[in-house]
Formats: C-alpha cells, structure tokens, sequence
C-alpha cells in the first residue's frame, strides 16, 4: 500500500511540473502541417493490468483534464489581455501571476512532500526496517 502511495505521489509531481511547462508553451496551428499530428488516445490498461497501473492510468487522465482546463483558462486570459483597458489589463496580469504562484507553490510543497518521505524510506533502511 505505501508503494501504491509513493508511486501516485511521485506520479503527481512529475505530472504538476509538467502541467507548468505545458501551460506556458506556445499553441500549436492544426491546420500547420509542419507541426506532427498528436499520437492516438490511449485507451488505458487492458484487463488484466494491475491495480497500480490501472490507478495510474486514472491518475493519467485526470491530469489531462486538468492541463487542458488550466491551458484554456490561461488561453482565455491572454486572449482578453490583447483587447484590454488599463485596469482591466493589470488585473489580468495581476490573476496570471497569481496563478502561476499558486502553481509553483503547489509543486514546491508537494516535491518538499516526496524528498522528506523519500528520506523517511532511506533512514528506515539504514536502520534495518526496509
């Protein structure tokens, strides 16, 4: 159960930090043709995959939802600052910011979260318990 948890845990983090990097990356023009056509959807474990990959592949898809949500609200955003006022544009960037300091606190506390139970692991099997 605690590998089960450590490996979500691990999967959540890699996942947040690429949420990041992903919101921030320019769009992409489907009708480029220079631009390489996504990879078919997974459909996820088959029946016979363990809990652990079948909790992943969950794990996997809400983060998609998630990225594609925060990458369209963040589109929104910057759409509405284009034709923005004065007040209006400062308070645009004033919720961007705020949200990519929320983000990055986020993965800075949840990647604090997985060093100090990856330290835990290491000092339990220093001293004999793993």
């Amino acid at each position: 159960m605690k590998t089960t948890r450590q490996l979500l845990t691990i999967a959540g983090v890699l996942l947040l930090s690429a949420s990041s990097v992903l919101a921030q990356g320019k769009s992409k023009d489907p009708k480029d043709p220079k631009e390489p056509k996504d990879p078919p959807a997974h459909a996820g474990p088959n029946e016979n995959a363990s809990d652990n990959a079948k909790a992943v592949q969950l794990l996997l898809k809400g983060f998609k939802e998630k990225r594609d949500k925060v990458i369209n609200d963040r589109k929104a955003l910057i759409d509405q600052l284009k034709t923005a006022s004065g007040d209006e544009r400062q308070r645009i960037l004033d919720e961007l910011r705020a949200d990519q300091k929320a983000r990055s606190d986020e993965e800075r506390a949840l990647a604090k979260e997985i060093r100090d139970e990856l330290k835990k692991l290491r000092d339990a099997r220093k001293n004999g318990g793993g």
